[in-house]
């Protein structure tokens, strides 16, 4: 820089702007701030997300699980109440939620199921549109 002609063209020290001093800097400052605010509430949010995720699944498999149980249970009040063996009980199911009850009751028949462990479990299994269709596997000859 060539030496300064007049008065007007010195520089003092003292007038040396810092970025940070001006409002521009203030406000690039406040802007990054709230930048990493704003990304540190995103994580935030996600990992809450994710937790209420991880509970929500595990209090309804917990539930799935008492209600499975809850139903062979059922079952099991029934059949001693009315006095008939669980090996002559039937049960109807389409879904892997029927397990229990299924290796609970003495013939289970599955309907439309919606579970490959159902099909290996039930003693038939009918695939149809109309729920009447399983009534030839109930009725028996007891002759």
């Amino acid at each position: 820089m060539p030496f300064p002609q007049n008065k007007t063209q010195l520089i003092r020290v003292g007038q040396v702007r810092v970025p940070w001093k001006n409002s521009y800097g203030k406000s690039l400052l406040a802007g990054v701030i709230i930048g990493l605010l704003l990304l540190a509430g995103l994580n935030y949010w996600k990992q809450s997300r994710t937790q209420r995720a991880e509970t929500a699944a595990l209090l309804y498999e917990n539930m799935l699980s008492e209600l499975q149980q809850g139903k062979a249970e059922a079952l099991r009040a029934i059949s001693a109440k009315e006095q008939v063996p669980l090996a002559r009980c039937a049960f109807v199911g389409d879904s892997s939620n029927d397990l229990w009850i299924a290796r609970a009751a003495g013939f289970t028949i599955a309907f439309n199921p919606s579970s490959p462990e159902l099909e290996e479990e039930a003693g038939v299994v009918v695939w149809s549109d109309d729920l009447r269709d399983i009534l030839p596997h109930l009725i028996r000859d007891t002759k």
